[in-house]
């Protein structure tokens, strides 16, 4: 965190970029399951988010009293949601299951819908 900022701020900051990987996930998906990528393209393109995905927890969870802050640690388990999300959605394109890929395109929607 920056000395700049107060913690409201930089928690806010994080949940923004995190509501933004999770509609990047969305797109991605969304492009692999209509054919405008190829499936090595989504897989990449998943796996880029995943990481970027996981610097965010990081950097809201980096110790056990950030994890203590209500904001931070609700911040935290969405990260956490997403990246089961995503590894799933990276296996799916992997074996072709645009069936299964549907589904979690529901849940993150969802999630999408319950943020403030």
């Amino acid at each position: 965190m920056t000395a700049c900022s107060s913690p409201d701020a930089e928690v806010q900051k994080h949940a923004q970029k995190v509501a933004s990987l999770r509609a990047t996930t969305l797109a991605i998906t969304h492009a692999w399951l209509h054919g405008d990528v190829s499936g090595t393209y989504a897989e990449g393109a998943l796996e880029q988010t995943f990481e970027l995905v996981q610097q965010e927890r990081a950097a809201v969870a980096g110790t056990p009293s950030d994890l203590a802050r209500p904001r931070f640690n609700a911040v935290a388990r969405d990260t956490e949601a997403m990246s089961r999300v995503i590894a799933a959605l990276t296996r799916d394109v992997q074996s072709g299951d645009g069936a299964n890929a549907r589904r979690y395109l529901d849940d993150l929607r969802a999630a999408t819908s319950e943020q403030p």
